[in-house]
């Protein structure tokens, strides 16, 4: 129950956040458990943002599943430095 919170959580901050022209840094490290549903609403994030320059997602949970999405969007993301 608490990681699928999480998870929503992170889906709504990375629904939050992609809109905003100014946002370059976004930490999310040692949230531990964001899962494959927190990754997969981050992946979308670095398809629809265009100023994101760092992601900090170290020390998360977010199986095989949730990196598979991950690195799609890294693939598509044309902004991280």
């Amino acid at each position: 129950a608490r990681n699928a919170r999480l998870a929503d959580e992170v889906a709504a901050l990375a629904g939050a956040v992609a809109p905003l022209p100014r946002l370059r840094v976004l930490g999310l490290q040692e949230n531990y458990n964001i899962g494959t549903e927190g990754a997969r609403a981050l992946a979308g994030l670095l398809t629809a943002t265009t100023s994101l320059q760092e992601l900090g997602v170290a020390k998360n949970h977010v199986g095989v599943e949730g990196a598979r999405q991950l690195g799609q969007g890294l693939a598509a993301c044309t902004c991280l430095t």
